[in-house]
């Protein structure tokens, strides 16, 4: 099996030879095993800038640079490329900001003096029209064409916050939230007070995880524009997030007080009573959205996992159906639709949906992924999904297809190995297996003891039970799933 050094220098072979579709598979192989890998995003980037496709390019270039900053190399290679993508300014800042950190190289300042040669001389100021031309672009999602406008924004009028303030929200809706990020601060220090920028800031942020900050933010923006219901909304949907179930649905309230067909609000107030156990008025709350909105695809969706965790299985792939006629073809909405027909034992008619939920590429066409993501997408639905491999494991498991469970249960037990609801299937297919020893079947009950029971010995607690040898015994059976359990129809005779 080639190493991640072996793809680079047949890349870099390739590349140096001019055969750039052989140079661009080895770039793309490396990345397949390391997307982070600095020296192949850095060969991709370059071979990209030179065939012209400079966003993509730009994209590995950053890549590169954010796993090696050190690197002076990679600062040049981006600011070229910024230079080649005509965004002179871009550039001009990137190699200024390299010089600062120690880049004191006669090629630096080389390239910084002919990016300031290159630079056109300053255009007039935005018009009222151009505002209403970007702001279209935007609502249309023609991101590419609204970010090259934007960025003239900011060339034209550097101290207008909302120049900075749309080119930040352009980036966040193309995924670029590091980007975005950067872009946003940079209009939030030029309006210190803007809702909106605070908004968007506390959106990225929750991309990138930090979930506290962009509470602290959703919080600055619902203070500086009292009633903004999105701000508010999105703090309801962080704190569900954060577990701060009680405070998201104070939250959602607040903003259904404001507009109470607020669809989103319902949405999520919907979330947090399920995620709190309090189902049925969770069902009303997607039924209130339902009924604002009869194609609202997530709320169906929704409404179907509730009625499903409430052993309602018929209700809930009604409502799936539902959710997918108006999306067809989405994955977890396929999901969903397979977990309802395995739990009315329509075994082949789960795995057919389990099988196409794998099978989609889920593309965003306002994002108009390029050929990189799209490739990093086929290797991740081929190798890395474990609740997807779970859920075949349980399907194949009930059509009697113990190897193929089997396998799909170990292979998502080694991506995902903390969780033992993925074990519990293993070990379940096992005992059904009969072709495996009681010596291989205990193997697997100790290993998943050492996994999951030892790290929790030292938190049992011991047991209050009397000791007496001739007390008489009570035996009890406990189980949240008695209901629909074997052994219930074995004791219903000896209860009745």
């Amino acid at each position: 099996m080639e190493s991640l050094q072996d793809f680079l220098a047949r890349a870099r072979a390739h590349h140096q030879a001019g055969r750039l579709a052989d140079a661009e598979d080895a770039y793309r192989s490396a990345l397949a095993v390391d997307p982070t890998y600095p020296s192949a995003n850095h060969g991709l980037g370059v071979l990209q800038i030179e065939r012209g496709l400079f966003e993509s390019g730009l994209g590995h270039l950053r890549r590169a640079l954010e796993g090696a900053p050190e690197t002076g190399d990679y600062w040049q290679s981006l600011a070229e490329g910024l230079l080649l993508a005509q965004r002179a300014p871009d550039a001009l800042e990137v190699i200024e900001r390299a010089i600062a950190h120690g880049l004191d190289t006669r090629a630096a300042h080389e390239l910084r003096a002919r990016i300031v040669e290159d630079r056109p001389p300053p255009a007039p100021a935005p018009t009222d029209e151009d505002a209403d031309a970007l702001l279209s672009l935007f609502n249309q999602r023609h991101y590419e064409e609204a970010e090259r406008l934007a960025r003239r924004w900011t060339e034209r009028a550097p101290g207008d916050a909302f120049g900075w303030k749309m080119l930040g929200a352009i980036l966040a809706q193309s995924q670029r939230g590091s980007e975005a990020l950067g872009v946003l601060e940079k209009s939030l220090g030029l309006d210190p007070g803007d809702a909106e920028t605070l908004n968007s800031i506390g959106a990225v942020l929750q991309d990138l995880g930090r979930l506290e900050e962009a509470a602290l933010h959703y919080a600055r923006a619902a203070k500086a524009a009292p009633g903004f219901v999105a701000a508010l909304n999105n703090l309801a949907a962080v704190m569900r997030s954060l577990g701060r179930l009680e405070e998201s649905l104070e939250y959602c309230d607040i903003v259904l007080t404001i507009d109470p067909r607020h669809l989103k609000a319902l949405n999520s107030r919907g979330a947090a009573l399920r995620e709190m156990g309090r189902l049925e008025e969770a069902i009303e709350a997607y039924r209130r959205a339902l009924d604002i909105r009869p194609d609202y695809a997530d709320a169906h969706s929704n409404l179907g996992n509730v009625l499903h965790a409430l052993g309602r299985y018929e209700e809930a792939l009604d409502a799936h159906r539902r959710a997918l006629m108006l999306q067809p073809g989405h994955p977890e909405m396929l999901a969903n639709l397979g977990n309802a027909y395995q739990q009315l034992g329509r075994f082949e008619e789960a795995e057919a949906a389990y099988r196409q939920a794998c099978s989609i590429r889920s593309e965003d066409e306002s994002l108009q992924l390029q050929a990189e993501q799209c490739h990093q997408l086929e290797v991740m639905l081929g190798s890395s999904q474990p609740e997807m491999l779970a859920i075949l494991g349980n399907t194949y498991q009930y059509l009697g297809q113990l190897e193929v469970a089997e396998a799909a249960y170990r292979r998502a037990s080694s991506i995902k190995n903390d969780d033992p609801s993925i074990y519990d299937g293993l070990l379940f297919t096992l005992n059904y297996h009969p072709d495996k020893s009681a010596e291989e079947i205990f193997a697997a009950y100790r290993d998943y003891e050492r996994r999951f029971g030892a790290p929790l010995r030292a938190s049992w607690r011991g047991h209050g039970n009397d000791r007496d040898p001739d007390r008489r015994l009570r035996l009890g059976y406990v189980s949240a799933d008695l209901r629909a359990h074997s052994l219930r129809s074995f004791l219903e005779p000896l209860l009745a």
